[in-house]
This record gives structure tokens, C-alpha cells and sequence, in this order.
């Protein structure tokens, strides 16, 4: 998980210049499942115990990164996740 937690700082300290894999390898992280389906540029991933959900756009033409707007989504998705920066998902029932 520490790969992880690096791509998350780099992802934070730069989000104009994240590519969709590595996107995608946080969100797999997390848990969230690609939506089967569609050949097209917008990729949706679940969320784990369903009910929400993220669209990704891969970049195509002359991008080449993720729009920073995805990379924030991300970046919220994987706060909620971490009890140590106030998200609920991991915390034990009290």
C-alpha cells in the first residue's frame, strides 16, 4: 500500500499531470469495480457496496492526462476511505 499512498501525495502535489492508469490503480485499490461495458472514452467505476459511482474520461487526441477534476474525485474518494482524515467507510461501529 505504500505505492499507493506515494501515488496519492504525487497525485495531490500535481493533479494537471496524473494519466489514467494511474487513476484507475488508485480507485482499484479502493476497492471501486470498472462497470463492464462501452468501448467509448468514459469509463465508470462502483464503489464498493454500491449505490455511487465515478466516470473517468480516458484521454484521447492530444491529451495526455486526466482532467484534475477526476483526480479531485479521486482524491475525495480516497480521503473517505482513510479514518486518520476523517472518513467513515474503514471505521469500526462505535
Amino acid at each position: 500500500m505504500a505505492a499507493i499512498e506515494k501515488l496519492v501525495r504525487r497525485m495531490r502535489n500535481s493533479p494537471a499531470g496524473v494519466r489514467y492508469d494511474e487513476v484507475v490503480r488508485v480507485l482499484l485499490a479502493l476497492g471501486w469495480v470498472p462497470f463492464p461495458g462501452g468501448d467509448g472514452s468514459h469509463q465508470r467505476f462502483d464503489a464498493p457496496g454500491g449505490g455511487r459511482f465515478m466516470v473517468v474520461v480516458r484521454p484521447h487526441g492530444r491529451r495526455r492526462h486526466v482532467s484534475p477534476r477526476a483526480v479531485t474525485e479521486v482524491l475525495l474518494a480516497w480521503d473517505a476511505s482513510r479514518p486518520e482524515r476523517g472518513g467513515t467507510e474503514n471505521r469500526d461501529a462505535e
